[in-house]
């Protein structure tokens, strides 16, 4: 794990709360809560993000892993990777750049998904579990 990563004590803090039952961030639609919740800013999100993520998975992706999530967005993820943890959450990182076309350029991702367990933390307004998105942005 990334010692140089902005933000490296409070991702430290949010995993350990998200572990302890409580959500990470802020809700981007405060109406909406199980929508995409955003992290604090960081002058480097793409290293900020991997850190996060690379605490929930607890430790390092894989070949595998890696080769997987450069597949993502049609083939054009460099950088991205996709893994479970031994809780079987599914970590899935992306830097900068690389997210959805509704994310800013500036902006990574890691989306959190873990059906038995950690998407209960996030219900919808018909109380099912959603997957957990999380987006780092650029200070």
């Amino acid at each position: 794990m990334s010692k140089k990563a902005p933000n490296a004590v409070l991702n430290q803090k949010a995993v350990q709360d998200l572990f302890d039952g409580n959500l990470p961030g802020t809700p981007i639609n405060a109406k909406r809560p199980w929508t995409p919740r955003q992290m604090p800013e960081s002058p480097n999100p793409s290293a900020t993000a991997e850190d996060f993520a690379l605490r929930v998975l607890g430790r390092n992706p894989t070949a595998e892993e890696l080769t997987r999530g450069s597949r993502m967005n049609k083939g054009n993820c460099q950088g991205c990777w996709h893994a479970e943890n031994v809780d079987g959450i599914t970590v899935t990182y992306r830097p900068a750049g690389k997210a959805s076309k509704d994310t800013l350029l500036s902006t990574a991702t890691v989306e959190l998904n873990g059906p038995k367990t950690i998407n209960k933390l996030n219900l919808d307004e018909r109380g099912k579990p959603k997957e957990i998105k999380l987006k780092f942005p650029q200070k």
